[in-house]
């Protein structure tokens, strides 16, 4: 009977907890493993088929694969989704990158790859290899269009920073239309929170003179009362002077005129 060839096997599992490169890296792996052995597998039952895969995936991954409504029927038998056949419907492996790039959006990765920029000191050569390392997580063999390019620009292009982390957590759930509704309520709850804190500041300063004006006049009162009558007198004299001042620059600026309308006559 002939056995299994184990020298194609991952090194490491498949977990969530690997860069992008590195999931690329381990699907290759598993697949020219599983192929190499395929004529090996196809006369087991499916359960031992799934348990290779599930021998070469973390745990937290065998969970969402083994409870995905779509692999099992209601009755709970198993509907014997392929593991690496290519299907309409896809296959396990499919799977399992929708499940790893859930956690990591498309619209995240190219926002990534707009804001790689050459850092000072760094070769040229080891950045545009990284650079292109990130386009193929572009899927830009898929192409770009009209409306992804618009929520590139939305993401990049906001000020607010939890803003665009809200965007670029929903826009793996929904399209240009809803992220754009998005930013448009965080922009009226920011207006209305401002309008709002600035009517407590206002009353804050109404309080603080309210309290100011009672302090000063408490001090006033506990005076002797010949100060007291100082501080009045003081008082009038201050309000005179300043009569006193208006109605000198009141009749400067009548004599004034009263010297711009001669000069107009002669």
């Amino acid at each position: 009977m002939k056995k299994m060839c184990t020298s194609l096997k991952p090194t490491t599992k498949l977990s969530d907890e690997m860069t992008l490169e590195e999931q690329d890296a381990w699907f290759k792996e598993f697949l020219s493993f599983y192929s190499w052995n395929e004529s090996v597998l196809r006369t087991q039952p499916y359960e031992t088929r799934l348990q290779v895969l599930y021998n070469c995936i973390s745990p937290s991954l065998i969970t969402l694969l083994s409870t995905d409504s779509t692999m099992s029927a209601d009755d709970g038998k198993l509907r014997g989704i392929p593991i690496v056949k290519e299907t309409p419907k896809g296959n396990c492996l499919t799977k399992l990158r929708g499940y790893l790039l859930a956690e990591n959006p498309i619209h995240l990765r190219r926002h990534k790859l707009q804001k790689y920029t050459q850092h000072e000191g760094q070769k040229f050569s080891v950045w545009w290899a990284a650079k292109l390392n990130l386009v193929k997580q572009w899927n830009l063999e898929k192409g770009l269009s009209r409306e992804d390019m618009l929520v590139l620009e939305l993401i990049g292009g906001v000020f607010n920073e939890k803003l665009r982390g809200e965007l670029i957590r929903r826009s793996g759930e929904t399209d240009y239309e809803g992220l754009l509704k998005v930013a448009q309520n965080w922009h009226t709850s920011e207006i209305t929170r401002a309008g709002l804190a600035s009517d407590g500041t206002d009353e804050a300063a109404r309080k603080a003179i309210r309290g100011r004006l009672k302090t000063e006049t408490r001090e006033i009162m506990s005076r002797p009362r010949r100060t007291r009558r100082e501080t009045r007198r003081q008082g009038r004299i201050t309000a005179l002077t300043a009569e006193t001042a208006k109605i000198s620059t009141q009749e400067g600026s009548a004599q004034h005129g009263s010297k711009n309308a001669t000069h107009a006559v002669e």
